[in-house]
């Protein structure tokens, strides 16, 4: 029990440095972040250039499953200065109207909704936190960024999503993996592309989706994962097909978390899944 209160208190004390050293960032504004002041999908300066390593702090998570997770809790949404919950983070990106929202209804069970859904693109316009429990407490927080690439909204607005992002980004030692959304049904998107570089550059663990594959047959949903597989370079297995309304996955991506949040998520860059590839070929375990 003394070993166990010894490690809560370095936890704490850790989490307050980051509060202070993310205050300190917060007066810079942050701009290295890849979304373009205007949200659409023009590119921006080199992502790979200007994205910094993440600097984790070291946070105690056990180990948990689905079956475990006995609520997924709102705990406010925030325009400015994201407060540290004490745990690890898994950031949810994507255009908007990708699905970020009916993901997070979906991951929280049947009847729990958590997550306010609308067909209108850009609803979401701040950062909202959810706490994910299970039977012994809280083990996690998912973060539902705002939809980027919605090119209608006020160009006010759109620099103030921007910015308030690039804030989120710029240093979040608690981010532990970042789940990219992309819409299956629709041709490889530049600012998709954009992302997914500075997340790489950066060195955070990345899961792609490729959502509402209920909406193809499955010969058309098999043809647009292998163009967007092909297109994004991505690792064996991805992008994983999802459907909020179908559940398919559901556990993967449950499990997914899981790993990054104790320190176990599968190492899925670009060159170790070419390895990976490699060894597969080759009859090697």
């Amino acid at each position: 029990m003394e070993t166990q209160a010894k490690k809560e208190r370095e936890s704490q004390a850790k989490i307050r440095q980051a509060q202070e050293f993310m205050a300190q960032r917060a007066k810079g504004g942050g701009k290295d972040a890849p979304w373009s002041k205007g949200g659409d999908d023009s590119t921006q300066s080199n992502p790979k250039k200007k994205a910094r390593k993440f600097q984790q702090i070291s946070l105690t998570c056990r180990q948990f499953s689905i079956d475990d997770i006995q609520d997924v809790t709102f705990e406010g949404s925030h325009l400015d200065d994201v407060p540290f919950l004490g745990l690890p983070e898994v950031a949810v990106f994507g255009r908007s109207n990708v699905g970020k929202s009916s993901l997070l209804n979906c991951l929280a069970g049947i009847n729990k909704k958590v997550a306010v859904v609308s067909k209108t693109p850009g609803r979401t316009q701040q950062i909202n936190l959810f706490k994910v429990h299970d039977s012994n407490g809280p083990v996690s927080v998912l973060v539902d960024l705002p939809g980027y690439g919605y090119a209608k909204l006020p160009k006010a607005l759109q620099s103030d999503i921007g910015a308030q992002v690039r804030r989120y980004l710029s240093d979040r030692p608690t981010l532990r993996l970042a789940v990219l959304l992309m819409d299956a049904r629709r041709e490889p998107q530049k600012s998709d592309l954009n992302m997914m570089k500075y997340f790489r550059a950066a060195n955070v663990p990345l899961l792609v989706l490729a959502t509402k594959v209920d909406k193809l047959k499955h010969e058309d949903m098999e043809e647009n994962l292998g163009r967007l597989h092909q297109y994004f370079k991505l690792p064996v297995g991805m992008p994983v097909a999802f459907s909020s309304v179908t559940g398919v996955n559901k556990r993967a991506i449950w499990n997914a978390i899981r790993d990054a949040c104790v320190g176990e998520y599968l190492d899925l860059s670009e060159e170790a899944a070419n390895e990976r590839a490699k060894t597969e070929e080759g009859g090697g375990v």
